[in-house]
């Protein structure tokens, strides 16, 4: 008899071991299937805001005019856009155009220019544009505010930083 009920504990102890190796008590958790979410939105990725199209406002101090023509919007990528800095203090090349691409998200933007700025004067090669802004979708037209930077080879005379705040249309 002792026999037997020593055969049958060892039985039941190897059945629980077994039972907890395989898994039988393990939790069940849901496997995601690649179609079950597609109605619902992805709350990590906003989209950008939609910057395309002519934007201007003042730039450095409000005798001071910027207008910048943004090119499509690929995603979250600007592509191929323009600026054109009128500044106000009168004398020869005091209007600076350009080339730039950047990025957009839900609240602003960041600009970068090819490192050419154009004038009446000529072409400054070496001479970088660089921007970023954010958006004030509560206003009434939309507002974008932020700093600008030219660095390197510019032209004399040139505000070469400051503030800017657009709107649209141009």
């Amino acid at each position: 008899m002792m026999k037997l009920a020593k055969i049958l504990a060892v039985s039941a102890c190897a059945g629980l071991l077994l039972a907890s190796g395989f898994g039988w008590a393990r939790h069940a958790y849901a496997q995601a299937d690649d179609g079950a979410l597609e109605g619902y939105p992805d709350v990590k990725k906003t989209p950008p805001f939609n910057f395309e199209g002519c934007w201007a406002g003042d730039a450095a101090n409000v005798f001071d005019t910027v207008d910048f023509n943004f090119g499509e919007l690929d995603k979250s990528k600007i592509t191929i856009s323009t600026f054109d800095f009128n500044f106000s203090d009168g004398g020869p090349g005091t209007d600076f155009t350009g080339n730039f691409t950047g990025t957009a998200s839900a609240n602003g933007l960041k600009m970068t220019g090819d490192d050419k700025v154009y004038t009446s004067a000529g072409i400054f090669e070496g001479c970088k544009f660089t921007a970023s802004g954010t958006v004030d979708k509560g206003s009434d037209p939309v507002v974008i505010t932020g700093k600008y930077k030219f660095a390197g080879k510019c032209p004399a005379g040139m505000i070469r930083s400051g503030e800017f705040s657009i709107n649209q249309p141009c």
